[in-house]
C-alpha cells in the first residue's frame, strides 16, 4: 500500500498520526515537524540546531523545543502584518538558508 501526501493531510486525527509518527524509534521533535513541513503543514518548524541558533542569537539564551515553536507561531503572527503570505513554514526556510552555511554549534534543549 503506498501512501501519498494527501493521505497524510486528510488524516482524520492529526494528532493521532503525531503521537503515531513519534512512537517510531527516532523520530523526535525536529523529524515529527519536519514530516508534517514535507507534507504541506504551514505551522510547524523543524527544530533543528538552526533553529535553536537563530533563537539564541535573537534572545541571548535557548529555549526548548515546544517554546521555539511558540514563538515562531507568534512571531508569524505579528511579521504577517507585513508579510502576509509569511507562515512558520517560511520562516522556518528563511532561518535555515541564513544558518546552513555557518559552522556553530550548540547544545539544544
Amino acid at each position: 500500500m503506498k501512501l501519498f501526501i494527501e493521505d497524510f493531510q486528510n488524516f482524520e486525527s492529526p494528532e493521532l498520526l503525531e503521537i503515531v509518527i513519534r512512537a517510531v524509534k527516532g523520530m523526535g521533535d525536529a523529524g515529527t515537524n519536519y514530516l508534517f513541513m514535507l507534507a504541506g503543514d504551514p505551522n510547524r518548524c523543524k527544530l533543528d540546531v538552526h533553529v535553536h541558533h537563530c533563537v539564541l542569537d535573537a534572545c541571548g539564551e535557548d529555549i526548548s523545543n515546544e517554546d521555539c515553536q511558540i514563538l515562531f507561531t507568534e512571531a508569524v503572527v505579528e511579521l504577517s502584518v507585513d508579510y502576509l503570505d509569511l507562515t512558520v513554514a517560511k520562516l522556518d526556510r528563511i532561518i535555515w538558508n541564513k544558518y546552513q552555511s555557518q559552522n556553530t554549534k550548540i547544545v539544544c534543549k
